[in-house]
């Protein structure tokens, strides 16, 4: 039985894979200082950030990533689930790369 699982699991890693690529992205983690203060106090840079997933959306202004992926049936083009999905507008990337599997 674990063997059988396995081998299903194994089965919907690579159909997930072939649907959606692994990326990097580089950003720019917008900032703000929810207090009063001196102007200056407000030349601060924003945090850049980098997140790896796989990837669910890329137009013009927005990309989306999501951390997992899963399938309830293989072969099923519209039947996955994702989890931990995450939007970027475009403004904020600084880089995304494309990742090997």
């Amino acid at each position: 039985m674990r063997k059988e699982k396995i081998k299903e699991a194994d089965s919907v890693v690579v159909l997930l894979n072939k649907q959606h690529k692994s990326v990097e992205i580089t950003w720019y983690d917008p900032t703000s200082k929810p207090s009063w203060q001196d102007m200056s106090e407000t030349d601060f840079d924003p945090n850049v950030c980098v997140s790896r997933g796989y990837l669910l959306r890329n137009d013009e202004d927005f990309v989306t990533i999501c951390m997992h992926l899963s399938a309830s049936i293989i072969g099923c083009d519209d039947c996955g689930h994702v989890g931990d999905t995450f939007t970027l507008p475009k403004g904020c990337i600084v880089r995304m790369r494309f990742l090997k599997e």
